[in-house]
């Protein structure tokens, strides 16, 4: 059975919620390569690449953040709201950066996973460079201040 439907609703299904907010996700992970790999070969972009592998992806949707919402959480909102609406469940121990809806039958048979991964660009790391480092001495002090 391909998984690769299944993915495409669940990102579609993302996307649409989110769409009134201005969040940039980056899709990663087996997926993500999956989705860049159609892409290149739809649009005839030359590569190094004689045959294509078979298309493979684990059960998940990796969601690359950008760091502007590692100093902004709130505009994290809209997409926690958004899993909520979707039937999306956090990870118990893992509740920052894992979520999972259960499969038909309630339970992990079936289920689709997320995970979320913050990502640093170059360019972002420059922008952003004292905001972020602002953003963790706090969490520290405020850490080190319980």
């Amino acid at each position: 059975m391909s998984l690769m439907p299944n993915l495409q609703t669940a990102l579609t299904d993302v996307l649409y919620e989110t769409r009134d907010d201005s969040l940039r996700l980056i899709i990663g992970g087996g997926y993500g390569i999956y989705l860049k790999r159609e892409y290149v070969r739809e649009n005839g972009i030359r590569t190094l690449l004689r045959e294509w592998p078979e298309a493979r992806s684990t059960n998940d949707l990796g969601l690359f953040l950008r760091p502007e919402l590692l100093v902004n959480s709130a505009r994290l909102k809209p997409l926690a709201a958004a899993l909520q609406r979707l039937g999306y469940k956090v990870i118990s121990g893992a509740e920052k950066f894992q979520f999972a809806k259960p499969g038909p039958d309630g339970g992990r048979a079936g289920s689709l996973n997320g995970y979320f991964v913050l990502r640093f660009l170059a360019e972002d790391v420059g922008k952003h460079l004292d905001t972020v480092l602002d953003a963790i001495l706090r969490a520290l002090a405020h850490r080190g201040s319980h």
